[in-house]
Order: structure tokens, then sequence, then C-alpha cells
């Protein structure tokens, strides 16, 4: 008997460790589970907020989109689906191919705009204070100079856009343009010609500090746009430059203006022709105080001193 009871006791702690195992498997279980879950649904939440962000930091697109103009030409559109109060492009193109006629505003007021039609390029810029959303920013109007394909390309460090606080970060696409035969038929390709005439001086002779302003008539003779540059000249120094944008068969009045603050007689020239002859009378002192000069004022003082010195002596 001492030896059956010896071997039941520990049977009975063996059955004992396996029930306490069995239940402490069953509640570790139910606790895991629904941390696993818990773990789950927050690393799905996290996948799903960063797509919303991926959505929401699109980067927007600066474009350009080519279209049929009129008379043989090519229109491209500048395009961006960003928001934007201010821009600046450079687009490069062929010149054999196509030369810009005329850049406009389309969704923004008209760019300033530099043209070089015989190198190929054509800069143009605008900015204001309120954001435009996805606006068409402007149109550049080509003409066709012969048949050819040519992409219509950015300069990426000379384009930028920026909203009403910050520049935006954009993608640049540019377009391509096939110019066929029929579309060259009748258009003309003389290159941009300039003609000018100054007026007259409207006065021979100024004080010193006084402004003087030159009208130029300016004219564009060729059939393509350009920029002219016409500049005001006292023998070999430039006094004054203004330039001129330009399309074919177009003029405008340009205007000149110098201040001239030292006396003297300069020999003026627009450009390479004579204006004529301007005598420039008083001080140079007198361009930088005016009505007075630096004797006038030496002898005012000299004379308050003087009173001064008299009311003392009395």
């Amino acid at each position: 008997m001492v030896e059956s009871t010896r071997l039941e006791v520990p049977s009975r702690y063996a059955r004992c460790a396996v029930l306490l195992c069995a239940v402490l498997l069953v509640v570790c279980g139910a606790v895991l589970v629904p941390a696993a879950s818990a773990h789950g649904g927050g690393s799905q939440a996290a996948i799903e907020r960063a797509a919303s962000t991926d959505s929401a930091t699109e980067i927007p697109t600066l474009s350009l989109a080519a279209s049929e103009g009129t008379d043989g030409g090519v229109s491209v559109s500048l395009e961006t689906d960003a928001a934007v109060a201010g821009y600046q492009a450079n687009v490069t193109f062929d010149p054999s191919v196509l030369v810009v006629d005329d850049v406009s505003g389309v969704d923004m007021a008209d760019p300033v705009v530099n043209v070089d039609n015989e190198n190929g390029w054509v800069f143009f810029t605008q900015s204001q204070a309120t954001a435009v959303e996805s606006p068409t920013l402007a149109r550049i109007d080509f003409e066709s100079r012969s048949a050819g394909e040519t992409d219509v390309s950015f300069v990426t460090s000379d384009t930028r856009l920026n909203d009403e606080s910050e520049r935006v970060r954009v993608d640049l696409a540019g377009t391509s343009v096939d110019v066929d035969t029929d579309s060259t038929e009748d258009v003309t390709a003389e290159p941009a010609a300039f003609e000018y005439e100054p007026t007259e001086l409207p006065t021979e002779s100024v004080e010193a500090g006084t402004s003087v302003e030159i009208p130029v008539e300016v004219s564009n003779v060729g059939g393509t746009t350009d920029n002219y540059e016409v500049t005001l000249w006292n023998g070999d120094d430039s006094l004054a430059t203004e330039t001129e944008l330009l399309s074919g068969g177009e003029s405008a009045t340009v205007q000149l203006t110098h201040t001239f603050t030292t006396p003297g007689t300069y020999d003026l020239s627009v450009n390479d022709e004579n204006v004529g002859q301007l005598e420039v009378t008083g001080s140079e002192s007198n361009a930088s105080i005016p009505g007075f000069g630096v004797i006038g004022s030496l002898l005012g003082l000299s004379s308050l001193l003087i009173a001064a010195r008299a009311r003392r002596v009395r």
C-alpha cells in the first residue's frame, strides 16, 4: 500500500500541472489575439495615412501644350495645375523651324518678354498679389519658318513658379512641334529689321540737376518679333539705355531719360545718330543742394554769425 500511494502522488501533480498549463495558454491566447488585432489595425491606418500624405504632396506640373495657330503658325500655351501668383519661364526652340511672333498673357497679365529668335529662346515673366488656381499663364505665338520638327523645351534653371508666399516645386514637361511643308508656303520669314528716328533735343541748355527726356521712334520693318536696344551716348559714355520688344511691322516710342548733374557741354547721340549739343550750367553742388549751393550756404552761415556777435556786443 505504501508503494501504491507513492506512485499516485506524482501522477496527481502531473495532472494538475497539465491543467494549469492549459489554463495559462487559454488566458494568454485571449490577451495576445486582441493585441495583435489592434496592432494590425494600427498598421493599416498608418498605411492609409501615408497614402493620403503622398496624394496630398503630389508635385504639380508646368507644361507646354502646342496647338495650331493662325496663318500656318503654331501656338504654345504655358499651363500648370498649381496655384500660381508669379512665374518665369525660359523656353527654347529651333529657330530654323519656328520664330516667336508674340507672347501674351491668358489667366494673368501680359508678361515682360525678352526674345532671341536668332538663337532660339524666349524668356517671359509675370507676377501678381493673388494666386490663380490651375491657370494657363501665357501663350507663345510662333511663325513657321520652314518645314521640320523641333522640341519646345524649358531651361530648367531659368523656369520657376511661386504662390503668394513661396516657391512652388513643379515637374517640367515640354512639347514638340512638327511643321509640314503646306503650313510654310505663305509664311514670310523675313528676320526682324529696325529703323529708328530720335527727335531733336527739347532744349539746348539746362541747369545742373535737370532731367532731360529724348523720345525715339523705333519701327520693326522686318517680319518677325525681336528686341531692339536704343542708347543715349555722350561721346563714348552711355547715359541711358532702353530695350523694346516689337513684332514685325510694329512701331513704338522709346523715352531715353538722363539727369545731368555735372556742368559742361554734352555732345549727345542716340545709337550712332547725333541729336545735338546740350549745355549744362551752374555748379555741380547745385544739383545736390537745389536753390542754394556751397557758397550761398557759407554766406548765409557767416551772416548769422555776424548778427549773433552784434547782439552780444549790444
